[in-house]
């Protein structure tokens, strides 16, 4: 190289180093008025309102980083809402730009690591939705390691807790066909621990307005975990009480619609999806129709077939699909036409893909061309609802002759007994299910029988059935739920063990 060709080439190399420098020092974390504003409509699900917000806010201040710790927050709900593995790989072109800048925040600043850390677990978690389990486990290691730096720097930064509560909570419920997943994240969970962190940050009374994400998704977290390996009653007790304003807020309405359907709480659930928040600023959120599909049913009213049908019509994601058809199939059986039904059965071989435990369960009983009893299937639909008493008169008088109807007639009315409290009645069903499931190890209702029995044996203070109940749901094999049945059990015998 020519003498003045490695002085222009020293030149330019200078200046790009000293404009970095520049940057770096003028980079900074300023959660201004702008950013506030940002943060509460993307609290509110007006994703579009507050891109616009955030690039002027570039325009006006382009070294302040808080805009890219807000804007991961607009991809991470996008990805919640859309659950489109196109949207992931598109999306996620912003990760690594965005931790950059980061890095080049002032060792002084708590949220140098702490956004860092912040990203890696959106992330995660987003990739979990698309079944990228190793690339989100590294993601987890990523960000614990860095929220162990920031706590032993900042100590009393409040967000930490937030994410080692999550991180904790997640690693100390991960089913057992996911174990591998602590190898390579080099740390046990705890469950009890975690939550415990989660549900203090969460529950704190005063929050700062820069935090109104941090809370928010603190409250997502918390009662996702809880429900899922959780105390289901304090699930819906928080759930209850923190989304309160589900009618102008779009992701309450989603979580205090899911987690009231979940628990059996239905007419709850159909009051906020009738006064879910809806307009051009709110972001597209399909799964929203599946949901009201599910409540409407549980009703046992027909028009819920409307809903499950837009759902798979706007979906752009793969996820509950083919549940979705499954949903369509029983309806047209229960309105005895029987050509819909094998219509959408067929469907469900056909769309969406089967990596949800529903979709896997709708797949199989389409394949083994399976057609539900109706009285049994009323019946849990209405149990499904929260309507117990008229779950009980659905259930069938007649003799069942499918054994699997007889084993399932015995699991539901151990649910049906068990939720209105009485209990003799609930553990002679369970027990009678158990007998008759035998070595039938292809269905589900036995090792859901023990865990049941467990739960109630917990609750009458009888610590020696409850343990013997809870190991017993982990000796079953080969059936739909059992990572999710085994991970509950394990979770309950740690608790009283």
């Amino acid at each position: 190289m020519k003498p003045i060709q490695r002085a222009k080439t020293l030149a330019v190399f200078l200046l790009f180093f000293f404009a970095q420098q520049g940057t770096a020092k003028n980079t900074e974390f300023i959660f201004n008025s702008a950013c506030i504003e940002a943060s509460r409509q993307i609290s509110l699900m007006k994703l579009k309102t507050a891109t616009a917000l955030l690039n002027q806010e570039k325009t006006n201040h382009p070294n302040n980083c808080a805009v890219d710790y807000l804007e991961n927050y607009i991809d991470f709900y996008t990805l919640i809402t859309e659950q489109n593995a196109g949207s992931l790989k598109i999306l996620e072109k912003n990760k690594a730009g965005r931790i950059s800048r980061f890095e080049q925040l002032p060792a002084t600043s708590p949220y140098r690591l702490y956004a860092q850390a912040e990203i890696n677990l959106q992330w995660a978690f987003s990739r979990i939705f698309q079944q990228e389990y190793f690339t989100a486990a590294l993601e987890f290691r990523e960000s614990y390691r860095l929220l162990e730096r920031n706590v032993e720097l900042f100590p009393f930064f409040t967000q930490n807790f937030k994410n080692t509560g999550v991180i904790k909570a997640m690693l100390g419920s991960i089913p057992e066909n996911f174990k591998w997943v602590l190898n390579i994240v080099g740390m046990e969970g705890d469950f009890r621990q975690g939550i415990d962190l989660l549900g203090n940050f969460a529950s704190h009374q005063s929050f700062a307005p820069d935090q109104i994400l941090e809370k928010q998704s603190a409250e997502y977290y918390y009662t996702l975990l809880q429900l899922s390996v959780g105390d289901k009653n304090e699930c819906w007790r928080f759930c209850e009480r923190t989304t309160t304003n589900y009618s102008t807020n779009l992701l309450s309405c989603y979580l205090r619609a899911f987690i009231a359907l979940k628990t059996g709480h239905n007419d709850i659930a159909l009051e906020a999806l009738n006064h879910q928040p809806t307009g051009p600023d709110y972001a597209p959120f399909p799964l929203m129709y599946y949901l009201k599909g599910k409540a409407v049913l549980f009703k046992q009213e027909i028009n819920a077939a409307l809903y499950f049908k837009k759902f798979v019509s706007f979906t752009k994601g793969q996820d509950m699909i083919k549940d979705a058809y499954k949903h369509l199939s029983w309806i047209s059986l229960l309105s005895g036409d029987m050509e819909k039904f094998h219509i959408y059965q067929n469907m469900i071989k056909r769309f969406g893909t089967a990596n949800t435990e529903e979709d896997k369960v709708a797949l199989k009983e389409a394949q083994e061309q399976f057609i539900p009893e109706t009285s049994l299937l009323k019946a849990r639909l209405l149990y499904d609802g929260g309507y117990y008493e008229r779950a009980l008169e659905e259930m069938p008088v007649k003799p069942l002759s499918r054994i699997s109807d007889q084993i399932e007639s015995a699991y539901r009315y151990g649910r049906i007994y068990g939720e209105l409290k009485q209990y003799p009645k609930a553990i002679e069903h369970y027990e009678n299910c158990i007998r008759i499931s035998g070595n039938n190890s292809h269905l589900h209702f036995a090792p859901f029988s023990c865990n049941q029995l467990g739960v109630i044996h917990e609750q009458l203070g009888n610590k020696a059935k409850a343990i013997a109940w809870y190991q017993k749901a982990t000796t079953y094999k080969n059936y739909p739920y059992r990572s999710s049945t085994i991970n509950m059990a394990k979770i309950a015998l740690q608790r009283l063990k």
